[in-house]
């Protein structure tokens, strides 16, 4: 059963891209009104807002969280390499909501960002276009740049970094996630990665390492045992070196 989608078209005219919006069509079916829908994609006080009846996530890099992140040091900067490297290309091939590239261009990586979700791209480019008009986040915008699409087709090229990010299994109920990692759940429930040929694209384009974030105590993706890894509290960064070394 697909999902059922209200999407205020105009409202959203700004940031629709002509393969965004053919794929949303395609992908889940429109209905006329927020109560009739699984998901509503609307603007609310200036900001793309995706939600449920009970939950909702907004387009931006610019909240509290997020800002607070970017100005201390963080082990995904460690996982990436920025301390090896003074200057670095990273390719975030599942960059869902984009709040880890944000992150990595906050501390000078120029970072791609591809996300092959229709809704979830559209929340990308919302929060794209708000960055690039706060003159204090231009040099960070500068570094960000956006590809809708499938990373298996769209890794293309060679890179310093591939960073992964597949959607986290799903939880127990005894240990539910967080609200917006709920609707993620939802959201995604039928999106299908084959991990380990993404895992294996990303092995053969990366130059320096492939970082994959996981679960403090989550299973390796693909069952690929990485090289070493980052542990943290909550989130752990898999390394995975190049298939030419």
């Amino acid at each position: 059963m697909s999902i059922r989608l209200f999407l205020d078209l105009k409202a959203a005219e700004g940031v629709f891209e002509a393969p965004i919006l053919a794929q949303i069509k395609q992908q889940y079916q429109l209905v006329e009104t927020p109560e009739q829908a699984d998901f509503s994609c609307q603007y609310q006080a200036g900001n793309l807002t995706l939600a449920t009846q009970k939950m909702a996530i907004k387009a931006g890099f610019l909240n509290a969280k997020a800002l607070y992140r970017q100005a201390k040091p963080e082990l995904i900067c460690k996982a990436v390499g920025l301390s090896k490297k003074k200057s670095i290309h990273i390719t975030d091939a599942t960059a869902g909501l984009g709040q880890d590239a944000f992150i990595l261009a906050g501390q000078g990586a120029k970072v791609l960002m591809i996300e092959q979700n229709p809704l979830l791209a559209l929340l990308l480019l919302q929060g794209l276009n708000t960055l690039t008009k706060e003159p204090e986040f231009n040099a960070t915008a500068a570094l960000l740049r956006f590809k809708y699409g499938n990373a298996l087709t769209e890794l293309t090229t060679k890179t310093d970094v591939i960073y992964l990010d597949p959607m986290y299994p799903h939880r127990q109920k005894s240990a539910l996630s967080k609200k917006g990692m709920q609707l993620l759940q939802q959201l995604l429930v039928d999106q299908i990665t084959d991990e380990s040929a993404l895992l294996s694209k990303a092995r053969s384009l990366a130059t320096f390492r492939v970082v994959v974030k996981r679960p403090a105590k989550g299973v390796f993706l693909a069952q690929k045992k990485p090289h070493f890894s980052y542990q943290g509290k909550n989130v752990r960064f898999d390394i995975y070196a190049p298939h030419s070394l």
